[in-house]
């Protein structure tokens, strides 16, 4: 599943549920943030969004196997991260 979020500078505002497609027209403005949260993604989905946004091959190999480490990656035009969820055990 993929969830969109976007942060628009110029009015201050959040939106929820963006079409991909229209990312490019909503970070026309620099300061404005899209974060784009994929948890249980399938491998098309996963190719959908490398097509978008042209993702590095290695990021998207880094979504479809499982890790124990968080991590970061530095790309020429954008930062790859890998959050884990906590989890509470009592």
């Amino acid at each position: 599943m993929i969830k969109t979020y976007l942060y628009d500078h110029h009015t201050d505002t959040m939106h929820t549920n963006i079409s991909l497609q229209d990312s490019n027209r909503h970070l026309e403005d620099p300061d404005n943030l899209l974060w784009i949260d994929a948890y249980d993604v399938q491998s098309h989905e996963l190719h959908e969004l490398a097509g978008i946004f042209d993702f590095h091959p290695l990021a998207i190999e880094d979504c479809l196997h499982d890790s124990p480490r968080a991590k970061v990656d530095d790309y020429d035009a954008y930062k790859f991260f890998v959050f884990h969820a906590l989890r509470y055990n009592e």
